[in-house]
């Protein structure tokens, strides 16, 4: 700890702190999320303004080798840390940044060690974390009006930044090239298909009885969820619904884990998507936006339960957002068993989503974000 801290101290007593003219901001992706890194902020890399600020991603040379084939930007910097966390920190320093974006902090215990020595006069952090850190030398947490609940400010130690935007980069997913049948998942064409895609580990024992209270309300209704990796998560999970909701478990039914095009063809067949309680989906939400698939979420406390009812705020729509656990069931079953219904709401999803994909103004908000925290004093040290 005390050679990283002295080369921290050295790098800002000779004056790397701030740039005169462009803020030098780096992108710090550490540990195993470099593809949703890709996904949610390739098109911020590629279309920054680099007039205004000179952005870097710092990665291991692995990571580089992975992400570079899928970025054009030749004004996109890179600079690569060793893979030894005692070598990373003085390296890091050695980079001179005016900020410095932690994609993801805790994953590993690199990325959540690293924010501690303070390798940049103004640390933050934002969408790859859907929590607060609790790291003094993080400062910083960038966020969406439309995201965060009323005095969210209380559940950070960041000071929040705050946009209008979600600050996140995405593309619509295509269509399948041949539409998906319910035949494929075992289901037959004339019942009600709800699908929950989210992973076991989000699938609170809460979500249990909204599940059966959908199910119950449509005989007709079916599940379907999506294993681990290893089955052992969802296996626990189907001995828990077999004891909580008896009745209606044998309408859950469990898919095995899905590749890519398995994946987007079963969100496509889906009447509903279920999001889950206390965290909800986030790169799922998208998808099924992506294709007019209504969503149905009970938004909670916490930003990682919101990300569903913020894309409806930001299209102008609440049709999918419940306020309480019968709300949720009561719209569930009313889309799900409704077509007319459904396919007015998916209209409008389709009609209004662009905000949600291939916003330019998310990259403008990224640069106005990172200009006005380089242009702020680091704290007393």
């Amino acid at each position: 700890a005390a050679a990283g801290s002295s080369a921290v101290d050295h790098a800002v007593a000779d004056g790397s702190g701030r740039a005169a003219t462009r803020p030098k901001v780096g992108l710090v992706v550490i540990g195993n999320g470099a593809g949703i890194f890709l996904r949610c902020m390739s098109g911020v890399l590629e279309h920054f303004d680099p007039d205004r600020l000179e952005l870097v991603v710092v990665c291991s040379a692995g990571t580089r080798n992975s992400l570079a084939p899928h970025l054009q930007n030749p004004r996109l910097g890179w600079h690569i840390l060793p893979d030894e966390f005692s070598q990373m920190v003085p390296a890091l320093a050695a980079g001179r940044f005016d900020v410095l974006y932690h994609w993801e902090v805790g994953s590993g215990p690199q990325n959540y060690f690293l924010p501690f020595f303070g390798a940049a006069p103004v640390q933050c952090t934002g969408w790859g974390l859907p929590d607060t850190t609790g790291i003094p030398q993080l400062e910083y947490y960038l966020t969406s009006t439309s995201v965060e609940p009323p005095g969210a400010q209380t559940q950070y130690s960041e000071q929040l930044c705050f946009s209008d935007q979600l600050l996140t980069w995405q593309s619509r997913i295509p269509a399948p090239e041949t539409p998906a049948t319910r035949e494929e998942f075992g289901i037959s064409s004339w019942q009600t298909l709800y699908v929950c895609a989210q992973h076991v580990r989000k699938l609170h024992p809460d979500f249990d009885e909204m599940l059966a209270g959908v199910l119950r309300l449509d005989p007709e209704g079916v599940c379907l969820l999506v294993q681990d990796r290893t089955g052992y998560g969802a296996n626990r999970v189907q001995q828990r619904m077999a004891r909580t909701i008896p009745d209606v478990a044998g309408r859950v039914r469990w898919l095995p884990r899905l590749t890519v095009d398995q994946y987007r063809r079963l969100i496509s067949t889906a009447d509903v998507l279920l999001d889950t309680p206390h965290f909800g989906g986030g790169l799922t939400t998208f998808d099924a936006f992506s294709l007019g698939i209504p969503v149905i979420t009970l938004p909670g406390t916490f930003r990682r339960s919101r990300y569903a009812s913020a894309c409806y705020r930001l299209m102008g729509l609440d049709c999918g957002i419940a306020d309480n656990l019968q709300e949720y069931v009561t719209l569930a079953v009313a889309l799900g068993r409704n077509r007319d219904i459904r396919e007015s709401v998916s209209r409008s999803i389709l009609a209004r989503s662009d905000v949600l994909f291939e916003n330019r103004q998310v990259v403008r908000e990224f640069e106005r974000i990172f200009c006005e925290l380089a242009a702020r004093k680091p704290g007393p040290a």
